[in-house]
């Protein structure tokens, strides 16, 4: 890791912070960099945006995909890859910083708002959907559907949420495990472009692989009954982070589900 990096105030901290060894630090760099690049390559389709909604799931994903490692949720991981898309120093990489910021709290959050605050001091502008995320949140409606067949045969459960904000409305698909722990196994966003054919389908039964049962729940029971499903989500990441980082659709899910909890307090 070149000196310039290891200099930068957001990774000084989180070093001293978590007193880590030249050897911890070296392992961050290696395991972050690649996501940083994949990240930052991606970052330029953020600029073409009207919908923040878009924007936000951009950011979930590349955020989950750090926490799809061991050191995800550690300090270092989040100032190392703020610092890493910050050497962009252009607005593609300001508009991933922000898209990455809704979906971080507590000290990661301040790793990113401070990259965002140097590049705002440089003359970069903000992404032109940034003002959307401050319009409130609401909660629409919410359904359950079970059990659905996959493909494979294995049936699972479908959690829905639907949100509104500024005119448009968006919705959260959450599949999970309907015979084990009932974890979460993937989270889709669908974005007011595709949401209302989406829901349409939904509701009459033929957006999922058939046969399934449709509830519409209230909102606030549908956030009880999805909180079994995320803490054993959580758990078995902290448990076998590398089965998740292998997994196309549990790699999404740590970060979408981060922006499901963000929608939920605000709608709350």
């Amino acid at each position: 890791m070149d000196q310039n990096l290891r200099s930068h105030l957001s990774v000084k901290h989180a070093i001293l912070s978590d007193r880590l060894t030249e050897q911890d630090v070296e392992a961050a760099f290696e395991a972050v960099r690649p996501i940083a690049e994949r990240a930052g390559g991606a970052a330029p389709q953020l600029l073409g945006l009207s919908d923040p909604f878009e924007a936000e799931v951009h950011g979930a994903v590349a955020l989950s995909a750090l926490l799809c490692l061991p050191i995800g949720q550690d300090r270092i991981g989040v100032a190392m890859l703020a610092a890493l898309i910050g050497r962009g120093g252009d607005a593609a990489a300001s508009a991933l910083l922000h898209a990455i910021e809704v979906v971080t709290a507590g000290p990661a959050k301040t790793y990113i708002t401070t990259e965002i605050e140097l590049l705002e001091g440089a003359g970069v502008p903000c992404p032109p959907w940034e003002s959307g995320l401050d319009d409130p949140v609401e909660s629409v409606s919410a359904w359950a559907c079970s059990p659905v067949m996959e493909s494979g045969g294995a049936p699972h459960a479908v959690l829905v949420f639907e949100f509104s904000r500024a005119g448009s409305t968006h919705a959260f698909i959450i599949h999970r495990d309907y015979q084990g722990d009932g974890s979460i196994r993937k989270v889709n966003g669908i974005p007011d472009i595709g949401w209302h054919s989406f829901r349409k389908f939904l509701l009459t039964g033929k957006a999922l692989e058939v046969p399934y049962a449709i509830e519409e729940m209230d909102f606030n029971r549908a956030v009880d009954h999805f909180d079994a499903p995320r803490m054993a989500m959580w758990r078995n990441l902290s448990e076998d982070p590398d089965r998740f980082a292998a997994d196309t659709d549990l790699s999404t899910a740590p970060g979408m589900t981060l922006l499901l909890e963000t929608h939920m307090t605000a709608a709350m």
